[in-house]
């Protein structure tokens, strides 16, 4: 998970950079809206997608490994672990729901403004008129009016043309994507930022529709006019409630020429790499099936090696790597305190795979017992060094293997 999250990042990090040096100060408002929200889901689904035949050179051979035993005396106490572990754990899922009733609580005044105020029903969408303290806003299909507001007939007619193009344009609906990623990655600052670019390009696209038909002076003056005019609220598009000054200069930047598009057009290589790389680099760890792998070897000529053994040779050096190997096992691993404390023991089965360059991929648990059993052999199988890759026929070949690993409470 900690991995997925990662990936995640990196790709959003790296989708954001591009956009913010690029993309941000071009009039292309639809496409940079297309651009936000189509990386936002590309980096969420890049960690997951499968691996295409022509990425992976090599095959598969699986190998059954001896059945080690971890007994409570030969086991380090791994508690002050499991315990930072879990602190995170429970901090991710606090925060996670301080989020989550955030939103709600948002979402509640909303809903309690459509019950209290008169709904106006008009051609494509709704009014819904209050007389509450805050800024006019659109929810959806929905345009809160504040009555109170002191608007001249023309002010009002251009504030309701800038709801009605934000409930065209379908903009909510962007708003709850964005919020639900919110909820769940409130810790990464990335999404923040993607959060505040896509508001602003709602606002830049209300603005231009606004604009075919009044004047930058006149609606300039509106915008400044009405900034103070009330409480906001998070999943709605407010009418002033963003970049004012940005927002302005967008208003008055001349429109972007037809060679600006290149720029669109100069970022696909660089899309493209991230759809090769991390995939690859992910290789499918823990989220996917071996769907396009080539057919299981029955042998290799030479398998994969724990390092440390170069010197020796032929069945020597089999026998010292995976001594290795096994050694690096019973030093690192610990007896779970969860599993302890249970009285849970038997035999988890783990399988992996030594991938061409001699990393570790696809750690999935084949058989659970519990009490943190599997959870601390794939912790210890994510420490191994990179292992010398097998070759067969001269080229790199992917071994499975399949470790039980059987837990024992001595008496």
């Amino acid at each position: 998970m900690i991995e997925y999250i990662f990936q995640i990042s990196v790709c959003w990090v790296v989708f954001y950079v591009l956009y913010f040096c690029f993309l941000s100060r071009e009039t292309y408002f639809h496409l940079n809206r297309l651009y936000l929200l189509a990386t936002l889901a590309l980096g969420l689904m890049l960690p997951i997608m499968p691996v295409s035949p022509g990425m992976i050179t090599g095959t598969d051979l699986t190998i059954q490994l001896e059945e080690i035993t971890i007994g409570i005396s030969k086991a380090i106490d791994g508690t002050k672990e499991h315990n930072s572990i879990s602190i995170l754990i429970w901090g991710y899922f606090v925060g996670m729901g301080f989020m989550l009733i955030r939103f709600i609580y948002g979402l509640g005044i909303i809903l309690r403004l459509a019950k209290e105020g008169k709904w106006i029903e008009k051609r494509g969408f709704y009014i819904v008129e209050t007389t509450k303290d805050h800024t006019p806003f659109s929810f959806f299909n929905i345009y809160f009016k504040n009555i109170n507001l002191n608007a001249s007939v023309e002010e009002d007619y251009n504030i309701e043309l800038h709801e009605k193009i934000h409930i065209r344009e379908g903009h909510s609906f962007d708003i709850l994507f964005i919020e639900i990623l919110t909820i769940l990655f409130w810790f990464n600052p990335i999404i923040y930022l993607y959060k505040k670019s896509l508001r602003n390009i709602h606002e830049y696209l209300a603005d231009a529709g606004v604009l075919k038909n009044t004047s930058a002076s006149a609606y300039g003056r509106l915008l400044i006019g009405f900034q103070s005019s009330g409480a906001s609220l998070g999943l709605a598009n407010h009418f002033t409630k963003s970049q004012l000054k940005k927002r302005i200069e967008m208003m008055t930047k001349e429109t972007s020429g037809l060679t600006s598009l290149t720029r669109y057009i100069l970022l696909l290589p660089a899309i493209f790499a991230l759809v090769i790389v991390i995939p690859m680099q992910t290789n499918g760890r823990n989220f996917h099936s071996k769907t396009f792998l080539q057919p299981a070897l029955k042998h290799a000529e030479e398998m994969p090696r724990f390092p440390g053994c170069e010197d020796l040779s032929g069945k020597e050096r089999e026998d010292c790597a995976l001594k290795n190997m096994l050694s690096f096992i019973y030093t690192n691993i610990s007896y779970p305190k969860e599993a302890r404390e249970q009285g849970i023991q038997g035999t988890t089965i783990v399988q992996f795979v030594v991938e061409n360059d001699g990393s570790i991929s696809e750690l999935d648990v084949a058989r659970p017992i519990g009490g943190g059993c599997e959870e601390e052999t794939i912790r210890v199988l994510r420490l191994f060094p990179k292992m010398i890759p097998g070759k067969h026929k001269g080229k790199p070949v992917r071994i499975k293997y399949t470790l039980p690993v059987k837990f024992r409470l001595d008496k």
